[in-house]
């Protein structure tokens, strides 16, 4: 455990922490840790890894990589940055940081589940793969890097608004279950290329370059509106239905293409946008396809 009375930590070299859970104790206060070196050995892969606790409102920063054998742990009202790659182990604890989060163009592997704040993307691409377990993002997503997701059989969930401080890069789903944006997405494009379940954008969806929005996955919700520029495309193919909500409104750039195994529901708003042709949506000769309004 460290604990400074309100003043900064600084280790300048790398961090060997012998398989032992490290606590950065609320004494810290305000005062800004910095890990200079990498960080080797963190955790017993029971519980935390590392335990941010609450009080601790001045940055934590590591500068190097970072490998665990479990999670991270941090409250609300917690800063962290991370410069390097993160490697945690299959311990039975997931990583967990309810404050604000800024990954410095990184690789993120880690299991038992991902739950992030409020992130910044800042200097390059980053790219996150969960082994399998959910990725939550609570806060909102902001920076002008690409993102990449990969969950395999997990679920990922945007629970607020993603780019709509600093519009993203290219965000890219590899694989996951169902795929959820609670709120408005604002992307260079948006691309999933394999899911199991139901990718939902609650929110209304802006792009500004090719390939606009382009999604393979099992089942499709538009609930909110797309907004292509830049010959940005809609591009879907369902191994289900698809809906694209009747009170939409849709202005869509580039080409359309929609096929889904299962039925098509096109709202009456969605009909009218420019280039989203009924000719462009195909449903199977099993399914049914259905215009509403």
């Amino acid at each position: 455990s460290f604990s400074t009375g309100g003043g900064n930590l600084e280790i300048t070299v790398n961090l060997a922490a012998g398989g032992l859970n490290i606590t950065l104790a609320s004494g810290i206060g305000a005062g800004t840790t910095t890990i200079g070196g990498n960080v080797s050995g963190l955790g017993t892969g029971t519980g935390a890894a590392l335990t941010v606790h609450s009080g601790v409102t001045g940055l934590v920063r590591f500068l190097g990589s970072v490998a665990g054998a479990s999670g991270l742990s941090a409250p609300a009202g917690s800063s962290l940055r991370f410069d390097g790659n993160v490697t945690l182990g299959a311990g039975n604890t997931g990583s967990t940081l309810a404050g604000t989060v800024w990954l410095d163009g990184l690789t993120w592997t880690s299991h038992q589940g991902l739950s992030l704040g409020n992130v910044t993307l800042s200097v390059s691409a980053f790219s996150l793969h969960s082994n399998y377990s959910p990725i939550t993002l609570t806060g909102t997503v902001n920076g002008a890097q690409d993102l990449t997701l990969t969950a395999g059989t997990g679920n990922i969930d945007f629970d607020a608004a993603v780019g709509s401080g600093t519009r993203l890069g290219a965000l890219s789903i590899v694989s996951a279950a169902s795929v959820t944006f609670d709120e408005q997405l604002h992307a260079a494009s948006v691309t999933q290329q394999a899911g199991t379940g139901t990718t939902t954008f609650v929110g209304s969806v802006s792009t500004n370059a090719a390939p606009g929005l382009a999604v393979t996955t099992t089942g499709l919700l538009l609930n909110s509106g797309l907004t292509t520029t830049n010959g940005g495309n809609l591009t879907a193919s369902l191994s289900g239905n698809a809906v694209i909500a009747a009170s939409t409104s849709n202005t869509i750039s580039g080409a359309v293409a929609l096929t889904a195994s299962g039925s098509v529901t096109l709202g009456a708003a969605a009909q009218r946008v420019q280039g989203l042709g009924w000719d462009a949506v195909k449903a199977s000769e099993h399914s049914e396809a259905t215009k509403l309004g």
